[in-house]
């Protein structure tokens, strides 16, 4: 078949590929100017609306329609090409990526490739538990490290426990049993030391309550003691934080702990005078100061000297009396008690076969009736090793004399109560008070290494009205 003749003039281009030669083609035919305007793909023809079909020049033959006003404006032909070749570039980068970073030949990932997509976040640890030849090894938790160097003692030092319970134990290291444990405030003294044992050190100590053993000192920044002094004496002043008895049945008991400021001390190491001296001080918020030695035997021993003069209302429990505050005392504020403290029954005491034993148990109780108050006093020292106490009361009342004589007073209050006697030393002072009518009687008495002594007198204060 023969090819037919080309039409006369240039060919126009394409952007696809030349035509086969064996296809018909069709003669051309030249264009109708509105049918090019109007033709929708010709975008030559596209322009600012202000344009009109005159303004629009008429398409050379065989050449492209060229837009004269905007330039800048690409062909659809050609974007959808640069489009196609986009998502051909994005297809390969997508596989690319998919080769480096895909699942390969893991049989735990494969083993899931028919499954739904889970939509959990997958972690480490499923990833090994589901792989088990995988390489990976789990990161090992830290050991906690100690809060900086361990504390540093030195021998002879007397530290308190930082810590509300520290082990003794029976050797150097936790490992060891523990026999004892101390409470915060605790003393103690260090006899030997340090052993070093997993990092830290460990210290032989002697505690004021008797306990030995061995003790971790702790961390810089974690102590659990701390230095006091490195002296063979400690003296040490306070006020006592905590009631020193309990009333178990009408009878006092020591409590096993005395805190005197910050620091702990074993009550049994201390006579029962001195406590009851103690427990004065507390009612009235003085300081207490406790002395602290190491004795011959490497042990510490305790002592105290308490001096007190507390002043208040008595109310009796059982065998005791209770302190308790008052107003309108005629004695010094810081005399007078500001908690109730508990007078002990020793203080009233004294040599069962005297007959003036009874006294300050005498007093104490004008002490209890309505209106009344009265101090009493308690005052402990030590002397070559052993120890000296005076214990004494008074009490002003008005009262109703009935015998006076120098053996003893017979009297009752004034405002009504029991009728009670004084007993004075038999070559004593005789009191000249009258007889039978309300006046002011100050009485005193009081028990000492000297002896038992009781006295009493008029009280006359400038403006005296007994009421």
């Amino acid at each position: 078949m023969d090819r037919p003749e080309r039409p006369e003039g240039p060919e126009p281009p394409s952007i696809f590929s030349r035509p086969d030669p064996d296809e018909p083609t069709t003669p051309r035919t030249e264009p109708d100017q509105r049918q090019t305007i109007l033709d929708p793909l010709d975008v030559s023809t596209w322009g600012p609306p202000t344009r009109t079909n005159a303004e629009t020049a008429p398409p050379l033959p065989g050449r492209p329609r060229v837009q004269a006003a905007d330039g800048d404006r690409l062909s659809p032909r050609l974007l959808v090409g640069l489009g196609s070749a986009g998502a051909i570039a994005l297809v390969l980068i997508g596989f690319i990526a998919f080769s480096i970073f895909g699942p390969g030949d893991d049989p735990a990932l494969a083993a899931g490739a028919g499954s739904p997509t889970p939509t959990a976040r997958t972690s480490a640890e499923t990833t090994i538990s589901a792989n088990p030849e995988s390489t990976a090894t789990p990161e090992p938790t830290p050991e906690p490290t100690p809060a900086g160097p361990p504390v540093e003692l030195a021998v002879g030092d007397w530290a308190t426990v930082t810590v509300n319970e520290l082990h003794v134990r029976a050797g150097a290291g936790a490992h060891q049993a523990s026999t004892y444990r101390l409470i915060r405030g605790a003393v103690l003294t260090v006899a030997e030391g340090p052993q070093v044992v997993d990092g830290g050190n460990w210290y032989r100590v002697a505690s004021l309550g008797g306990a030995t053993g061995w003790v971790s000192s702790g961390w810089i920044r974690d102590p659990f003691l701390e230095t006091i002094l490195n002296d063979p004496t400690l003296i040490r002043c306070g006020e006592v934080a905590n009631p020193v008895f309990d009333m178990v049945d009408g009878v006092p008991q020591a409590r096993e702990v005395l805190r005197i400021g910050d620091f702990a001390m074993p009550a049994n190491k201390l006579d029962e005078i001195t406590l009851a001296s103690i427990e004065l001080a507390r009612g009235i918020r003085a300081e207490v100061c406790v002395t602290a030695q190491v004795g011959s035997d490497g042990l510490p021993f305790l002592r105290s000297e308490p001096g007190v003069s507390a002043c208040g209302h008595a109310v009796p429990d059982g065998q005791a009396f209770w302190l308790r505050p008052e107003a309108n005392q005629d004695v010094e504020v810081f005399l007078q008690i500001k908690d109730p403290a508990l007078v002990h029954p020793i203080l009233l005491s004294g040599p069962a076969d005297h007959r003036m034993t009874s006294n300050m148990r005498t007093l104490l109780t004008l002490m209890s009736y309505d209106g009344a108050s009265g101090c009493v006093d308690s005052r402990f020292s030590l002397d070559g090793g052993g120890g000296a106490n005076y214990r004494g009361a008074n009490v002003t009342q008005c009262s109703i004399v009935s015998v006076s004589n120098d053996s003893s007073i017979q009297l009752r209050p004034a405002a009504g109560g029991a009728t009670s006697w004084v007993k004075f030393v038999l070559d004593g002072y005789r009191p000249d008070i009258p007889l039978e009518t309300p006046v002011p009687v100050h009485m005193s008495a009081s028990v000492s290494v000297d002896g038992l002594y009781a006295d009493a007198w008029l009280y006359y204060s400038g403006q005296n009205d007994c009421k």
